[in-house]
C-alpha cells in the first residue's frame, strides 16, 4: 500500500459523514492527542512510569496507525500528495544528509559448505592470497541458499554434494573487503572426486587442528565462530 492508497481509504471513510474533515486547528489537536497516546505507551514500556494493573496495554503499532490516519486527514484537507512529499523528503536525506552520520559496513552474504572428513575441515585458497577461506559464495537472483551452495560447489570443485543440515548464520568483518560478512553455514558431503574448476582458486585442502602451527590462516568468522560451533556439535574433535 502506498501513502496515496492510505489517503484514499481515509478519504472514502470520512466522506460517509455530513461533517467531513475537521478545521485545521481541530485536526491538529486530534493529531497531538494521538502522538500523546504513543508517547504515553512508550513511556509505560521504556520509561520510569509504569502502568497501573487496571490499565490496558496498547499496541505501539496501533498508536502509530492512529497517527498515520490523522496525518492523512490533514494532507487530504489541504490537497497534499504524501507520496510526492515523502519522496522529496527522502531525496533531501539522501542528498544533504548522506555524509552526516557514520555508515554501517556493507553486508556480504555468503553461503558456505562445512565439509568434514577424518576430523579435518575443508578449506580453499584463492590465487595470490595467504588466507584460506570457505567453500561457497553469494546467492544469485531467484536462488535459495541450498541451491546457491550446490551451484558454488559444482563451479569451484566440479563435484556434486548432499546438504545435511544448516548449522547457523555467523557474522564477522570480511577478510578481503571493507564490509561485514554473514556466513550461512551448511553441513555437506561431497559426491565425487573434487578438483579445482574455478580460475580464482589455487588449491583446496582438508585441514586439521594443527593449522596454526602450519602457518595456515583462517578468516575470523571461520576461526572464532564456525569451527567452535562444529566442535560444540561434535562434528570436529579439536
Amino acid at each position: 500500500m502506498t501513502l496515496k492508497d492510505a489517503q484514499k481509504q481515509v478519504d472514502d471513510w470520512v466522506k460517509q459523514f455530513k461533517i467531513e474533515y475537521f478545521a485545521p486547528l481541530e485536526q491538529m489537536v486530534c493529531l497531538s492527542e494521538e502522538v500523546g497516546e504513543l508517547a504515553r505507551e512508550l513511556n509505560h514500556r521504556f520509561g520510569p512510569k509504569k502502568k497501573k494493573k487496571a490499565e490496558d496495554t496498547k499496541e505501539v503499532a496501533d498508536e502509530l496507525a492512529d497517527i498515520i490516519f490523522d496525518v492523512c486527514c490533514i494532507a487530504n484537507k489541504h490537497g497534499i500528495d504524501l507520496d510526492e512529499a515523502f519522496k522529496r523528503n527522502m531525496d533531501k536525506f539522501y542528498g544533504r544528509d548522506k555524509e552526516r552520520y557514520e555508515k554501517k559496513s556493507a553486508l556480504i552474504h555468503k553461503i558456505i559448505a562445512v565439509v568434514i572428513n577424518n576430523n579435518k575441515f575443508l578449506m580453499v585458497r584463492k590465487a595470490g592470497k595467504d588466507i584460506w577461506t570457505s567453500l561457497g559464495g553469494k546467492i544469485e537472483a531467484g536462488e535459495t541458499e541450498e541451491q546457491c551452495l550446490l551451484r558454488e560447489i559444482k563451479e569451484e570443485l566440479n563435484c556434486n554434494a548432499v546438504i545435511i543440515k544448516k548449522l547457523g548464520d555467523f557474522e564477522e568483518e570480511a577478510v578481503f573487503d571493507d564490509a561485514t560478512v554473514r556466513l550461512s553455514a551448511y553441513l555437506a558431503d561431497l559426491q565425487g572426486i573434487p578438483q579445482i574448476s574455478d580460475s580464482e582458486l589455487e588449491e583446496f585442502r582438508f585441514i586439521d587442528k594443527t593449522y596454526k602451527e602450519q602457518g595456515i590462516k583462517f578468516p575470523s568468522a571461520i576461526e572464532k565462530q564456525v569451527i567452535p560451533s562444529c566442535i560444540k556439535e561434535g562434528l570436529l574433535k579439536w
